[in-house]
This record gives C-alpha cells, structure tokens and sequence, in this order.
C-alpha cells in the first residue's frame, strides 16, 4: 500500500514537471505573427521571458515539494512528529492538532519562500509588484494564520469524532472566507463619475440589477488589472481594480464589465456549482477510503487510523487530483468565456471586447501561446489569441444580445 502511495505521488511529479517543460519549450519557439497588430516585439519579448521564469520558478517549488513529501513518506515523518508531540501532550486531540500544524507549516514555508521569490524578484523585475516588505509580511502572516485556524478546528472536529464539532468546523470555514475576502478584497463605493454613470446605464439598458459599483486598491499590491461580479440579484457586487481604472478607456471597462455581466446572465456559475457537486462527492469518497483505512495507516507506522495522515496524503495527492478534475471543471469553463465574450461583443461592441482583451493581455503580460495540452488541462479561460478569434468571427447581429 505504502509503494503505491508513493508511485502515485511520483507519477503526479513526473506530469506536472512535464508540462512545466513543455510549455516552456513551445513558448520559446512562438514567434510574434498572430498579434502583430497588439504587441510590439519588445512586450512580446517581455511577456515571454516573464512567463519562461514563472515556469522555471514553479519548477524549482514543485520539485522541492516533491522531495519534502516522498522524504516525509519514506521515513514516516508525520507519525514521528505525532510521537514526540504526545509526549508533551497528553490529550489526543491536541497531539493531533499540533502535529497538523507543524506539518502545514512546512509547506506553508515553501510557499512563503515561493510567493516572496515571485513579488520581489519577478513581479518587481516586469513592474508588477507595488506591496512593500511590511505589506507583504503583514498579509502572509494573515493568511497563515486563518489557514492554520481552520485546520486546527477541522483536525480537532475529526479527531473528537464530534457532529457538533465537524458543523463547527465548517462554520468557521465559511467565516474565515468572509473574513479573507474582507481583508484581501476590500473595496470601497466607487465615486460618482462618467464610467459609474455608464455603468449604471448599460446594466439598466440589459435589465440587470446591482447594488452598487466598488472600486479595489488592488495597486497597493500590483500593477495587474482586474474586474469582477459576486453576490446574486440586487445584492451583485461590481468590483473594479484601481489600476484598471486608471489605465482603461470608459469603452474598455464597459466591454469587460459585459464580459462579467454575461456570466450572470448566463447562470455560469450556478451551472459551475452543479458540475462541482460529483467531484466534490468523488473527492469525500476518496477521503473516507483514506481516513478509514486501517492497512494504509499501518503501512505508514500508525497504531490506529489518524486524520493527520490523511490530510497529509490528500495533500501528497493534490497535483493528480487536479489534473484529472481540471479536465472537465476547465473545459466548462473555457466555454463559458467564449459565450460570455460573445455576449460582451454583442453588447458592449465587437471592437471594445477586442480592445479590451489585448489591453489586459499586455498589461498582465498574459501568456498567449500556452502548450495545446496545457490550455486543455490546466487553463480556466481560453488563450488570448483563441478569444480574440473566436470574437472576430461572430457575426453581426445588431448590437442587442438576449437576456
């Protein structure tokens, strides 16, 4: 049992170090032909060496992973470190919890390390990073923190074997998302201006109701562009970065807010939901076979079944479960963009969705020749140059789209 366990955590490396080399590979070759009309050499050349470093330094942090994980199976280290805790702890349950947290806090180190290389060394080098260190201490110790309450909460509810305990634990889950979108995402009413009035009589024009439109200092951090819708009816959300603000044409942010606007319209993410119900069954199964195994938790040098090891194989087991989810979740998603850039081309206007894509692609140094199998399997939205395609080829039917 321990050897297939480990073979499959091998062959998840192997894929996923694969595909980090292939995509690299394609993208050196890429040549600038299909949007001569957007990018220069230079922000071409640009985009590529930004997205040819991102890729080297993924490569670099999944092999660590790799190693810290197969070092921590081969020689049983979870159980170890339950071991030594408990002789500090009498109490079970807070044996576990603590062992849970010493082994998230290694990978959470790993992570640290990966996240600080990127924002101060990459996203400084492309003139992305705006977070000053403080900042950036500031929110990682944030995040930790709220990670680490949460599975601490989930480890003791499990552990207990409490009902009351595991709906606890779900509870604070949902709290600590509010909690995280507050800080992270906070915005706040955006003045009143032309763009907001044009806001406003877009969405009145196509029957579509909101609360009111925000603006994010996403600038604080980054230099990125980014806009989006969340909440349901006369309580939807629209929420713009500053930096697209500042950087877009009234047209552009229209087109954008059309793209988002469709999405609703469209039920996307209603029809998301009810995709990820199976997987989310699929994956409870596989984490009730792991918890309640008796012969894996032996194999790995348990006495009795632990919540720890099980979390921690779950977590050995993350590339391949997404690789095998990411192809029908992306797939459907990819979809959903076309239909949603459709919408914003009938709209918000052909020419304003075609500007608005080369925009953001230029200002994320977005990669627009990803690997075909890669697009396939890892990206959520279709390529830059398949959108602006696919849009150029929708014929015109009068600037109205149905609701």
């Amino acid at each position: 049992m321990k050897l297939i366990i480990i073979c499959i955590i091998c062959l998840s490396f192997l894929i996923k170090i694969y595909f980090q080399f292939v995509q690299v590979r394609f993208f050196k070759k890429s040549k600038l032909n299909d949007i001569e009309d957007s990018y220069s050499e230079g922000v071409f050349e640009k985009s590529k060496s930004f997205t040819i470093m991102m890729n080297n330094l993924d490569q670099i942090i999944t092999t660590i992973n790799f190693f810290v994980i197969l070092g921590f199976l081969l020689f049983n280290v979870p159980n170890l470190i339950l071991r030594s805790v408990k002789n500090s702890f009498s109490n079970s349950v807070s044996a576990e919890v603590i062992t849970a947290l010493i082994i998230a806090l290694v990978f959470l180190t790993i992570e640290i390390i990966k996240s600080s290389i990127q924002t101060f060394f990459i996203d400084k080098k492309f003139n992305f990073n705006k977070s000053s260190v403080m900042n950036f201490i500031l929110d990682w110790l944030i995040k930790v923190v709220l990670m680490l309450a949460v599975l601490s909460f989930f480890v003791a509810a499990y552990s207990s074997n409490s009902a009351i305990g595991k709906f606890g634990a779900l509870l604070l889950a949902m709290v600590v998302a509010f909690v995280f979108r507050k800080i992270f995402y906070h915005s706040i009413p955006m003045a009143e201006s032309e763009l907001k009035d044009k806001i406003k009589e877009f969405a009145k024009e196509y029957k579509y109701k909101f609360k009111n439109v925000y603006v994010m200092n996403a600038s604080k951090r980054s230099s990125r562009v980014n806009a989006f819708i969340y909440g349901n009816g006369k309580r939807r959300k629209i929420v713009l970065y500053d930096t697209l603000i500042n950087t877009f044409s009234v047209d552009e942010i229209i087109a954008v807010f059309a793209h988002e606007m469709g999405h609703a319209k469209h039920k996307d993410r209603l029809k998301q939901l009810i995709v990820f119900i199976p997987l989310v069954f699929i994956f409870l199964l596989l984490f009730k076979f792991i918890n309640q195994s008796m012969e894996l938790a032996q194999a790995f040098g348990y006495s009795e079944l632990n919540i720890d090891l099980t979390i921690f194989i779950i977590y050995s087991f993350n590339v391949i479960l997404i690789f095998f989810t990411s192809i029908i979740k992306n797939s459907i998603s990819r979809y959903f963009e076309y239909k949603a850039d459709e919408f914003a081309s009938r709209t918000a206007g052909k020419e304003n969705i075609l500007k608005a894509l080369k925009h953001l692609a230029i200002s994320n140094l977005s990669n627009v020749y990803p690997h075909p199998i890669e697009e396939f399997i890892y990206y959520t939205h279709p390529s830059v140059l398949k959108r602006i395609t696919a849009i150029q080829n929708i014929e015109n039917e009068g600037s109205r789209a149905s609701d």
